[in-house]
């Protein structure tokens, strides 16, 4: 699994912009009430994004996990309800 303390400041600096895309991306969510307002959207989006790392490296070890198990975990995590979530992951598949 990715972790950004392994890789010190370079890997801050790469991923910066995407950090800041999904921020922004959350931010909009919130704004426009699709996302819940439970943390701030910098915060909000590290988290959902921590979870598809976190589930896809658990996933690639076992192969347990349907492709749509990241997808539904970010949404809810990101305040989406569940039958929304599972309804956007299906469209997905």
């Amino acid at each position: 699994m990715l972790r950004r303390g392994e890789f010190g400041e370079d890997i801050h600096a790469l991923l910066g912009p995407v950090d800041t895309a999904l921020a922004d991306l959350v931010q909009r969510g919130q704004d426009s009430g699709v996302f819940g307002r439970h943390l701030p959207a910098d915060v909000l989006s590290q988290v959902a994004w921590s979870a598809v790392f976190a589930i896809a490296g658990n996933d690639l070890s076992r192969k347990t996990l349907a492709v749509s198990a990241p997808t539904i975990t970010s949404l809810l995590l990101l305040g989406v309800p569940e039958p929304r979530a599972r309804a956007l992951a299906d469209r997905r598949s």
